[in-house]
């Protein structure tokens, strides 16, 4: 299976708001404004109000700049490499990608997992690092033909 694969900034902004989103890490730090207003509100209950409501500000602020930090890393000049045109080769030996001064053949043992993540495959090498394809790259047919085929050398899908 051969084509070449297109990520977008839009695509890699949703696939790390989806990941980060499943991460327990970034809900405790959301929570924590919240909480401690509450801790704050029990020992002081003329307080309640006013803390209750900075809370759910540090909440809100919390989420709107993970999105907003999130989308910076997706639009910054620092990853305009990612959104290189990358051709992807999937054989009996494994996966070779070849862009612009890059070619690399990974085999299908180094790679752990796979999933689909905010409406992008995702072939994990290690748990931090991926590679991802565009559905819409695959072109008529090629959906089931990845799915069949990544089913074949690294199992079932992995689900979160």
């Amino acid at each position: 299976m051969t084509f070449t694969s297109h990520l977008t900034p839009v695509a890699h902004a949703r696939v790390m708001r989806a990941l980060a989103v499943r991460n327990p890490v970034n809900w405790i730090l959301l929570a924590w404004g919240p909480l401690f207003g509450i801790g704050w509100l029990l020992t002081r209950a003329d307080l309640a109000q006013r803390w209750f409501f900075l809370g759910l500000g540090a909440l809100a602020i919390g989420a709107a700049g993970q999105w907003l930090i999130l989308s910076y890393l997706a639009y910054s000049p620092a990853s305009a490499g990612l959104y290189q045109p990358l051709a992807v080769e999937m054989g009996e030996d494994g996966v070779r990608l070849t862009g612009e001064g890059y070619d690399n053949l990974a085999g299908w043992s180094d790679f752990a997992a796979w999933r689909l993540v905010g409406g992008v495959w995702l072939l994990y090498r290690h748990p931090r690092g991926y590679i991802a394809l565009l559905p819409e790259d695959l072109g008529e047919g090629g959906v089931d033909e990845l799915a069949s085929l990544l089913t074949d050398r690294l199992g079932p899908v992995r689900t979160v």
